[in-house]
Parts: structure tokens; C-alpha cells; sequence
């Protein structure tokens, strides 16, 4: 495979991007002068270097931001409410959350929504991160959950993850889960909205209006 293909394949995997609008990034990447090139190539090196994942809620953020044991500035909050475990599908949707100011628990950093017709690849990764899920929930950092809420964007694909993760919740074989309340985000909401860019009042009557998942 020759340099263009490799990097269309590797842009392809991002969120949002086509095979085609990967391709046309490739181009306009190699289009530029070698001091671009080589300045990207740079900011790749240092986020990797200076970018990390708490070791709880598996958000994406400046390694200056753990503290000692890994976790990020939110998960080591004492005046966060660790009984109420939020689910999100990105860093970007806890950053927006967090601005709206509405939502003082704790977070869980699921990853990509599950489609309604996965791949084989999609549907493997999907279920072992629900198993992490699940084994993470169980525990929940010692501290006994009274809510489970599940923020995903209202689309189909965040409808049908939020309905898959609330039935293996509720089909857990740990106790401790099977009795914890799950809800979802409710009126609000209108479908199609991305958590991503959620203003804060419509994140704030979705969180108030929350519904049990079905």
C-alpha cells in the first residue's frame, strides 16, 4: 500500500470522516509546504506525549491534568457526586456537558456508538467495551451508585446504544447494578441534536425532564 492509501485508510477511522473526504485530506495535506508537514507531524509527537486517559472515567486529557493515581481533575473533585455515574460516548460531549454547568456527578467516557448495523469489527468492539463498562460500573471507584444516567446525542445510533447498554445493565449478573436506576435524557432534546454542541439550556431541561431508559 503505498503512502497515500495508508494515511486515507488511517483518516477514514476518524469520527465523521468518508473514505473520499479522507482521500481529499491526504491531498490537501500533501499539497502543502514541508514546513506544514513537518509542524504536523510535530503536534501528532506531542499529543501523543502530553495527552492521557484517566485511569476512571477513560476521558481524554493533559497528562498535567491526573493526578498521582491517573484520575483527572473531575473524577479526583471532592464535591463531585460519585453516586451518579453519567454515560457519554466522547471527551467532547463531557467537555460540552461540563459547560452547561448543569451536571455535578461523576463520568464514563463509553467511546463510539453502537450502529444499528454494525460490522463484525464494530460489533466485537462494542461489546467488550460494554463488558469494561459493566465491570467498571460494579465497582464504581467504592462508592455505591444511585443513578446511571445515559448522555448519548439523540440519533439513532445514540438511541440504539443507550437501548444495548441499559439491557446488559439490567441482564448483569452483579447485583449491585441490577437495582440501579437508568435514565436517559428527556424533553429537550429534539432528534437529531449532537451532545457535542448542546447550549445550556437545553442540556439543562434535557438532564431536569431525564426519563427511565427503556
Amino acid at each position: 500500500m503505498n503512502a497515500i492509501d495508508s494515511l486515507q485508510e488511517i483518516i477514514a477511522r476518524l469520527p465523521g470522516i468518508g473514505p473520499r473526504q479522507a482521500r481529499r485530506i491526504v491531498f490537501s495535506i500533501a499539497q502543502q509546504g514541508s514546513d506544514f508537514r513537518g509542524r504536523f507531524i510535530r503536534e501528532l509527537e506531542r499529543l501523543s506525549d502530553t495527552t492521557a486517559e484517566c485511569t476512571l472515567c477513560r476521558r481524554q486529557t493533559l497528562k498535567a491534568d491526573l493526578h498521582s493515581d491517573g484520575a483527572c481533575s473531575i473524577c479526583s473533585d471532592s464535591t463531585r457526586d460519585t453516586s451518579t455515574r453519567m454515560i457519554v460516548s466522547t471527551s467532547l460531549d463531557l467537555e460540552a456537558i461540563e459547560r452547561t454547568g448543569a451536571y455535578r456527578g461523576v463520568y464514563y467516557v463509553f467511546g463510539p456508538l453502537v450502529p444499528l448495523s454494525p460490522t463484525s469489527f464494530q460489533e466485537t468492539s462494542a461489546e467488550n467495551r460494554i463488558n469494561t463498562l459493566l465491570n467498571f460500573l460494579s465497582r464504581n471507584n467504592n462508592v455505591l451508585l444511585k443513578e446511571i444516567v445515559i448522555s448519548f446525542s439523540a440519533t439513532a445510533d445514540g438511541q440504539h446504544t443507550s437501548h444495548v447498554i441499559a439491557e446488559r445493565i439490567r441482564n448483569s449478573q452483579e447485583q449491585t447494578l441490577v437495582s440501579v436506576p437508568i435514565t436517559v435524557l428527556g424533553r429537550g432534546m429534539s432528534t437529531g441534536t449532537e451532545i457535542e454542541y448542546i447550549d445550556e439550556g437545553t442540556f439543562a431541561a434535557a438532564f431536569k425532564g431525564r426519563n427511565p431508559a427503556e
